[in-house]
């Protein structure tokens, strides 16, 4: 009896944005914008507000190249990485209500620590060499090198992949990292020290805060899963095999990411999905769109 009372009366927020015929208390906590890129040089919106989802394109850089890894700065604006095929990646900073961008420097892969006002990146050094940094969002040309970028992964076909990820704020003070070892280690903001985990194969994305959890994924076969950093304890999700381009709305413990399917048995098409962590399931909510990284604003 009481599972079926929980079921009518905490709807879970999967379900909430899925229906079309919600009430005004049950629509309330769908009423958000998620702003992603598919990869290339666009960033688009999803309005959960609308029954549709309609999506629109909010920016569209005058380079030719990739943008990469979308982070909120504010409730209004946010940060990413854009990698012209002609020139060095920079970051670029975009307010949403005014449409405005402007570059802030040469860099990649950010990561923000608002309760710090603290920016991550990768860049290059003035020798040649690539490290991870630390600046104030406020006094950007004033930086600090945290760790040296990881090296390549050379694959058994001889090609080289990286390795380097943008960093994730794992407590009130820590980040992690992967080091040039490939395992993960801990940064304290600060006391600026160093710590390894011990921990191997595995690519951090997101930190599920409440349950003490990083979402990784394995380096061999990109198969996500739930890691206890404390106790090394790996959870595996089965909805989630494939997916990637996670985003994680904190408020409703819920994921937002891509999936690749066949179409036709030949060509290759794109949809983004939801997974609910308290029902435990996956619910698609746009087809025929790719993501590469998204971020949530309610």
């Amino acid at each position: 009896m009481y599972q079926t009372i929980k079921k009518a009366f905490f709807i879970p927020f999967v379900f909430i944005v899925l229906s079309t015929a919600c009430t005004a208390g049950e629509n309330m906590n769908a009423n958000g914008k998620f702003v992603f890129t598919d990869g290339s040089s666009t960033i688009n919106a999803i309005d959960f507000s609308s029954s549709e989802f309609s999506t629109s394109t909010i920016f569209k850089s005058k380079e030719v190249g990739a943008i990469n890894h979308l982070i909120r700065v504010d409730s209004n604006t946010i940060l990413f990485g854009e990698c012209p095929i002609s020139r060095e990646c920079v970051l670029r900073q975009y307010s949403i209500d005014v449409g405005k961008s402007e570059v802030l420097r040469t860099g990649r892969l950010p990561s923000y620590l608002p309760n710090h006002k603290r920016l991550f990146f990768y860049d290059k050094a003035s020798d040649g060499s690539n490290w991870l940094y630390e600046t104030a969002l406020d006094n950007i040309t004033e930086v600090k090198k945290v760790a040296k970028e990881p090296s390549k992964k050379v694959l058994p076909n001889g090609v080289k992949q990286s390795v380097s990820v943008p960093v994730v704020q794992v407590s009130n003070n820590e980040i992690i990292y992967v080091g040039d070892d490939k395992q993960l280690w801990l940064y304290n903001i600060i006391d600026k020290k160093r710590e390894s985990t011990e921990i191997k194969n595995c690519r951090p994305i997101l930190w599920r805060e409440k349950h003490n959890q990083l979402l990784c994924s394995d380096w061999e076969t990109w198969t996500p899963f739930l890691l206890d950093l404390n106790t090394k304890r790996k959870v595996k999700i089965s909805e989630l095999k494939e997916a990637y381009g996670f985003a994680y709305i904190k408020e409703s413990d819920t994921l937002i990411y891509g999936k690749t399917r066949l179409k036709a048995m030949v060509d290759e098409t794109y949809d983004i999905f939801l997974y609910s962590f308290q029902n435990k399931e996956e619910k698609r909510i746009k087809k025929n769109t790719h993501l590469a990284s998204g971020v949530w604003f309610k």
